[in-house]
């Protein structure tokens, strides 16, 4: 390593953290607090409320009895690679990963810098929120990184990765490529809409002229190893123009193709003698070189399919053409312009090289093929996460770094033993549901990759990243704190053990297993299974499976009495079976009129009452619990949430179409009270301690951001709306 590469290695060390927030609410819990008496709904909890932020990967905290948002937290932190990794580069001196992040469709984005030796995590570096960045270059020095915002409206951010201090570059236009020169002095930036080009002092950040690139809508900006010429790709013909970085001037235009093909991407030779284009139109798609002395395409070959990218390996000797539905990897002699030889390509995604071009990475649907470059041979496969995405090669080649997109983690990779060193999580991405434990001190976070988030509530900080295997579907807490229950698509529950936050087992249940519920002393969970109509009886001390007892269809949930004598299972038909926990066998069933539809079930404080929400029929029905028959038929269109007041004199139902609030009389079974709502709430009410107070997630009137309504039990009127974001999902409730 140069004396200038271990300065710099010893500079980015001593890096602050940072994270970054936005916004978008998605799930509601309430951590323990002291209620008042009897009051205005705004006042009448002293606790704190957690909204999930689906889309922003955040979690917000609300203060009750202000009904103020105090604080939004990012679910993914120092323990994890962030949410959604979406783009990753090396530094020049192959020390650290630079991994880029970004949480969602309001996205709270960020940079992890990993060490390249380790996998270990140095640093997370805040950036602009985007739904993506993509183009993560480092100047030769490796003393800047610059990403290009992938979205709308984009524009090209700069790192200093000595003080991870964050800029933009003046933003002239919005910016589809650039190319930094060879000594790293100067950035061009290719702004598609207009088609022009910006030059840029990478010292000073100031724009240092501006000049034509041809038509518009360009694309695609190459600059050749010298620095002596800039390569245009224009997105809606086949041409390529040939700028002077000198002059600035256009010296020559190359027609690639027919009327009507498009170039989707292009490469240079390494020498800069030749470069390589494909491109798609009415007859197909090809693959075309031009020879850059003559300006001329001097060969083509076709390609099924739609040919998305080129790579030319390190020699220079083949370029290796995807596509998304071209169905497979062609390498092409670049000297002879023909095929040697063609591999199955899932992905689409191009090959990356080991640095001595004796190694070629493909990814594949669920893992990366190790191929040989000049024979397209299989060597070994790789089983990292789900759809990997993006592979970089650090350390000196002999660590490899995978994007796994659809598991949201990072698999390390020894390449002298092609073996996998470790998977490095991504944190809770789109996060949709969380549990509270029962003291309020900790948010365990269920989201879209493969790993929980644990949220210390106090420090407002991401406590754990914890892998958990992808796939999930429910989360659950144990009346005690101690474990958490994931449910996963598989078949298994993942057990969490949260003194540790680490996964202390796997319980194999059956396929598509919904959201556990335990009894009440915590010694047995019950876990509904989808796909077999079961339910799976769990011993809590062993985590182990005792039974399994079959209820009959798809079973949709389950929901256990107070008492936990029994269970009521829903099965989204007429038919509810009574599942006895005494015995762990179906008792009854409880027969609903035709054309019901369940939905939600509640029960009485005392057990002695079920009332079940049914949008088909229109109605709450009363279920007496001692004969397990209907005694009373509540008219609520299209219910589908019900809830129990903490005191049982009062039931509050939820209808759709259009939105409706029902307060009803548990004494009479009527409804006393309707309050209109709009069209974006979700399925869930959460009740205060004392129940004078619910909160429901709410769109806002004329607006495309959502909110929590706080509603006045007494009289369903809303009393206040609280603003938190946008693409809500759900409410829950702990103390």
């Amino acid at each position: 390593m140069s004396a200038l590469a271990e300065l710099l290695s010893t500079l980015r060390s001593a890096r602050p953290a940072a994270l970054a927030v936005a916004l978008a609410a998605a799930a509601v819990l309430v951590s323990p607090g002291t209620s008042s008496a009897a009051g205005s709904a705004a006042g009448s909890a002293a606790g704190t409320g957690y909204v999930v932020n689906s889309n922003s990967s955040t979690l917000s905290a609300i203060d009750l009895a202000t009904n103020s948002v105090t604080a939004t937290m990012p679910t993914a932190g120092t323990n994890g690679v962030g949410a959604n990794a979406s783009a990753e580069a090396v530094t020049p001196d192959g020390s650290q990963v630079y991994v880029v992040n970004t949480g969602g469709f309001v996205p709270t984005s960020s940079v992890t810098v990993l060490d390249a030796a380790t996998g270990g995590i140095v640093a997370t570096i805040p950036l602009k929120p985007r739904t993506s960045y993509r183009d993560l270059v480092f100047s030769p020095r490796g003393d800047r990184a610059y990403l290009l915002g992938g979205d709308t409206k984009s524009d090209i951010t700069i790192i200093n990765t000595l003080t991870d201090a964050v800029t933009l570059l003046p933003k002239v236009g919005d910016a589809t490529d650039f190319a930094l020169s060879p000594d790293g002095s100067e950035l061009y930036a290719l702004y598609g809409v207009t088609g022009g080009v910006t030059v840029f002092d990478t010292a000073t950040g100031k724009r240092l002229s501006s000049f034509s690139a041809g038509d518009k809508n360009t694309s695609q900006l190459l600059l050749s190893p010298d620095g002596s010429r800039l390569y245009i790709r224009h997105s809606t013909d086949a041409t390529l123009r040939e700028i002077d970085t000198a002059t600035e001037k256009t010296v020559a235009t190359v027609t690639l193709g027919p009327v009507g093909w498009r170039p989707s991407d292009f490469a240079l030779a390494p020498d800069g003698s030749a470069l390589y284009a494909v491109g798609y139109g009415r007859s197909g798609s090809s693959a075309v070189a031009v020879d850059l002395a003559s300006g001329t395409v001097s060969a083509s070959i076709p390609i099924a399919g739609t040919a998305d990218s080129a790579v030319v390996s390190p020699d220079g000797t083949l370029v290796y053409v995807t596509g998304h539905n071209t169905g497979k990897l062609y390498a092409i002699d670049a000297a002879s312009w023909t095929v040697r030889a063609t591999r199955t390509d899932w992905t689409g995604i191009g090959p990356t090289f080991s640095a001595d071009g004796t190694k070629a990475y493909l990814p594949d649907h669920s893992a990366v093929d190790v191929l040989d470059p000049a024979t397209g041979a299989l060597i070994t496969t790789l089983a990292t996460g789900l759809f990997p995405t993006a592979v970089a090669l650090a350390d000196h080649g002999s660590r490899a770094f995978m994007i796994n997109s659809q598991s949201d983690d990072v698999s390390v990779v020894d390449t002298a033993t092609e073996s996998i060193l470790k998977t490095i999580p991504g944190g809770a991405a789109y996060p949709s549901a969380e549990v509270l434990t029962p003291n309020g001190h900790t948010a365990y976070l269920l989201g879209s990759g493969d790993s929980v988030a644990s949220i210390d509530l106090a420090s407002r900080k991401v406590a754990a990243i914890i892998p958990v295997g992808g796939d999930q579907r429910e989360i659950a807490i144990s009346p005690n704190g101690a474990e958490v229950y994931v449910s996963k698509a598989t078949n298994k529950i993942a057990v969490i053990d949260t003194r540790t936050n680490e996964v202390t087992a796997e319980i194999t249940v059956g396929a598509y297993p919904g959201q556990a519920a335990f009894s009440p002393d915590g010694s047995r969970a019950y876990v509904p299974v989808m796909t077999t109509g079961d339910i799976a009886v769990i011993d809590t001390a062993m985590d182990t499976v005792i039974t399994t007892v079959h209820v009959g269809g798809f079973v949709d949930s389950l929901t256990l009495f107070p008492d936990g004598s029994k269970a009521y299972v829903n099965l989204g038909t007429l038919d509810i079976p009574v599942f006895d926990t005494a015995t762990d066998t179906v008792s009854g069933t409880i027969t609903l009129p035709s054309g019901a539809r369940p939905d939600r079930i509640a029960f009485s404080p005392d057990s002695s009452r079920a009332y079940v929400a049914d949008d088909g029929t229109n109605a709450v029905y009363v279920v007496d619990a001692a004969t397990d028959e209907v005694s009373a038929t509540i008219p609520v269109k299209a219910a589908f949430e019900v809830v129990v007041s903490p005191d049982g004199t009062k039931a509050y139902a939820l209808g759709f179409l259009p939105g409706t609030f029902s307060i009803i009389d548990t004494a009479t079974d009527t409804v006393v009270e309707t309050t209109a709502l709009g069209t974006g709430f979700s399925p869930s009410i959460v009740l205060s301690r004392d129940g004078s107070t619910a909160y429901l997630i709410q769109g806002v009137a004329n607006s495309n951001i959502d909110g929590v309504d706080v509603i006045d039990t007494a009289t369903g009127a809303v009393t206040d709306t609280i603003v938190t974001g946008v693409n809500t999902a759900q409410i829950a409730l702990a103390y």
